[in-house]
């Protein structure tokens, strides 16, 4: 079977640049796409940085964590709240704890310390740090709910070239 040719001699040439234009605006559609993906990530996570050595040996000094925003607590994640306002401090100092129990539990046994509730109230959470003598609920006492940035979700590894050389 044989085709019929096209009488226009030019058509291949404007089918041809019809398929470049609609190769760029689909490029430009996928851009646009990847950008508000980018956006909506960025409001629902943050990247947080480990700073003493409260958390090791799980989250090590100098660690980065990734947190989801806004995520609720449970007893067993690690959350990323405001502390308590220092006088010398230019904005909030964010810390990173365990969370211990959460609004309606049993205050745990080794914070009786400085709760002495049996139960942890609404809006609150009590919190300890990994390492023997880290700050928490035993210092900090109740923690809000509100004060919550997040939950950590994963360690993020960022590969240093330097280090690498070092190695």
């Amino acid at each position: 079977m044989t085709r019929a040719r096209s009488a226009d001699p030019h058509r291949a040439d404007r089918m041809s640049v019809w398929r470049g234009r609609s190769g760029a605006a689909l490029g430009g559609a996928a851009i646009a796409v990847l950008l508000l993906l980018w956006a909506r990530l960025r409001r629902r996570f943050v990247l947080v940085t480990v700073r003493g050595q409260s958390m090791e040996p799980s989250y090590p000094d100098g660690g980065r964590l990734l947190v989801r925003k806004g995520a609720s607590c449970r007893p067993g994640d690690v959350a990323v709240f405001r502390g308590p306002q220092r006088p010398s401090a230019a904005g909030p100092a964010w810390l990173v704890k365990r969370v211990a129990g959460v609004a309606g539990e049993p205050v745990p046994d080794d914070l009786r310390e400085m709760i002495t509730d049996h139960v942890i109230p609404d809006c609150c959470i009590v919190v300890r740090g990994d390492a023997a003598r880290s700050l928490g609920s035993r210092q900090l006492g109740y923690i809000s709910d509100r004060s919550v940035l997040g939950v950590v979700v994963h360690p993020v590894r960022v590969y240093d070239s330097a280090r690498q050389r070092q190695d």
